[in-house]
């Protein structure tokens, strides 16, 4: 458990919702760390304050810690595993660290291949048919990573960064397909995400998170 005192808190900049700034919240929540979440107030107010934080290559999310500051989501969860002197959150083993990387990358690119290239889609019927034939293109990938989630801990025997990634995909694509009246080839990750529910500091904070994934409206009129 980090011993990370108050006036060390860190800032942890995005809107108001989970996004990319989500897998380093609930990082941050299971590994023990204080993190003040920063919203901006609107595109404006960020485009204001973006070029006065210093930051090295300003975006969203953004994590200030001290005289520290980093950008990219996938960087900040790696930062808080060493800043709570827990490396092993990114794999024990060199063959976990490895897995860890590599699920990392798959499930980026089924979030390109299945939301990213569906956002600008015509109307819901046509991002429907987009959805659909990109399970029917990812199910392997989707089924392998359904083979990982079954044997308890993606990576291995650890819980690690891998395990939130792959929760925040189940996550995110249920609650999507739940809004757009569709099923997804996401059963199999069910058992996962209930184990991954009831891991200390994760359970607390996801009791309490009351934030959607995107905007209300932004991907097709639609609210998840």
């Amino acid at each position: 458990v980090s011993t990370q005192s108050t006036w060390e808190k860190m800032k942890l900049g995005y809107w108001g919702i989970k996004g990319r700034a989500q897998p380093s919240r609930l990082t941050a929540a299971y590994l023990g760390l204080e993190v003040e979440d920063v919203a901006p107030e609107s595109k404006e107010a960020w485009a204001e304050t973006k070029p006065t934080l210093g930051l090295d290559f300003p975006n969203l999310p953004y994590l200030i810690d001290g005289d520290f500051k980093l950008t990219e989501s996938l960087a900040i969860p790696v930062y808080l595993a060493h800043k709570a002197g827990r490396p092993e959150f990114l794999g024990v083993t060199a063959e976990e660290a490895g897995r860890v990387s590599m699920i990392q990358g798959v499930i980026g690119d089924l979030y390109t291949t299945l939301l990213y290239k569906n956002m600008g889609a015509a109307d819901l019927d046509a991002a429907k048919a987009a959805l659909t034939e990109g399970f029917a293109k990812t199910q392997a990938k989707i089924d392998t990573l359904i083979g990982f989630s079954k044997e308890g801990w993606v990576a291995g025997d650890s819980f690690t960064l891998a395990d939130i990634l792959l929760f925040m995909f189940y996550d995110t694509f249920t609650a999507l397909l739940g809004a757009m009246e569709l099923e997804g080839p996401f059963g199999g990750f069910d058992a996962h995400a209930a184990r991954f529910r009831e891991v200390p500091g994760i359970k607390e904070f996801l009791a309490e998170d009351k934030r959607l994934f995107l905007p209300p409206g932004m991907f097709l009129g639609l609210t998840f």
